[in-house]
């Protein structure tokens, strides 16, 4: 098959083309025929797309191979819609597939601890206000109920075509999280005879330490 760009005078073209065939035929005595006549814009536009798809594929598999969380988000009408993530976005959270975590979140803060929607939500306020970074630390919910921390870092950037766009990524400090609590509770077991925690929403008191007894880790109403 023979595809042709028509770009001026359709008609003289066909009839340049005609001629086209006709002397090659001859020429190799094999017989020729034009098949599809194809507008040279819309070629174009076909290899643009295929060029961008390429591009979109490489940077996902770059993206994909980055062990942080990297979410992206186009801000539209001063809302935001979540375009894009890599795979240790739905892994970290415990999904089997990126379109089970999709079909999840569908865009929304529905990961995030109840504890920090305040905070996620007041941190992408400001950026939607006209704020270009912000950095916080907060609890999401894996699909298994486990509750892991995340460093988050959030930019607001532009492209050349003036879309606005909140790029995250996000750092899975859980452990350090736990180091840190494990560093802290020692130190009060070593100061204080007694550690208790409280709990202000159901007035309920946990004993964690005693020097005393050995009902630490039992609790006390």
């Amino acid at each position: 098959m023979i595809r042709i760009a028509l770009v001026e005078d359709e008609a003289e073209v066909r009839a340049q083309l005609q001629g086209y065939v006709q002397r090659h035929t001859r020429q190799y005595g094999t017989e020729f025929a034009v098949t599809e006549f194809a507008d040279g814009m819309e070629l174009l536009a076909q290899a643009q797309q295929a060029t961008l798809d390429d591009q979109r594929l490489y940077l996902q598999t770059l993206y994909d191979t980055i062990p942080c969380s990297i979410r992206q988000y186009a801000i539209e009408n001063g809302q935001l819609r979540l375009i894009g993530y890599n795979k240790a976005t739905w892994e970290m959270l415990g999904y089997a597939s990126r379109e089970g975590y999709w079909k999840f979140t569908q865009g929304e803060h529905k990961n995030t601890h109840p504890d920090d929607i305040g905070l996620v939500q007041a941190k992408f306020s400001r950026l939607l206000a006209g704020g270009t970074r912000e950095n916080y630390e907060n609890q999401l919910i894996r699909q298994d109920v486990a509750v892991i921390w995340m460093q988050v870092a959030l930019q607001r950037y532009q492209t050349g075509d003036g879309r606005q766009y909140i790029q995250a990524v996000l750092y899975d400090v859980t452990e350090q999280r736990r180091r840190d609590l494990h560093r802290y509770s020692q130190t009060l077991y070593n100061v204080f005879d007694e550690v208790f925690q409280f709990d202000f929403n159901t007035n309920f008191s946990l004993l964690l330490f005693s020097r005393y007894t050995q009902k630490a880790a039992v609790g006390q109403p």
